[in-house]
């Protein structure tokens, strides 16, 4: 016969896996699309030519976006916390379309194309941030 401590250590043990799911992000969660928040702990502000505001979207193991002048589009992987986008295989237009927009399409390029992204996720899931040693970038759901 089990004791009851037993199906208390079971019980304590399944609650510490759902809040280190829930506390990491899983794969899920980073799917879908975002609005770009911030960058580099700046607000976005009116930085788009255009009325669409820069958003990234994650599914499929394809990450596409609007940077506000420019599309991107390409390959990631996302496990234990960290985001890889290939820069390799990424494609982006290139609208050229001057001022702070492109400014910011480009900052915002160096940053998510760096290497691998620290993701950490606040508001219960609403909230992402996508940090590297060259930069952040904050994202919330659409």
């Amino acid at each position: 016969m089990p004791s009851r401590n037993a199906g208390r250590l079971a019980l304590m043990s399944l609650a510490m896996v759902s809040m280190l799911t829930v506390c990491t992000g899983g794969g899920a969660r980073l799917e879908g699309r975002w609005n770009v928040k911030s960058l580099d702990g700046k607000p976005m502000g009116d930085v788009s030519r255009a009325q669409e505001p820069p958003w990234v979207a994650f599914g499929g193991g394809e990450v596409t976006g609007w940077e506000g002048c420019n599309h991107l589009g390409g390959p990631y992987a996302y496990e234990e916390g960290l985001l890889r986008i290939d820069s390799e295989e990424t494609f982006s237009t290139l609208a050229g379309c001057g001022g702070q927009a492109e400014k910011f399409s480009e900052r915002f390029a160096d940053v998510i194309l760096s290497g691998p992204l620290v993701v950490k996720f606040a508001d219960s899931g609403a909230v992402v941030t996508l940090s590297a040693p060259e930069g952040s970038v904050e994202l919330s759901r659409s």
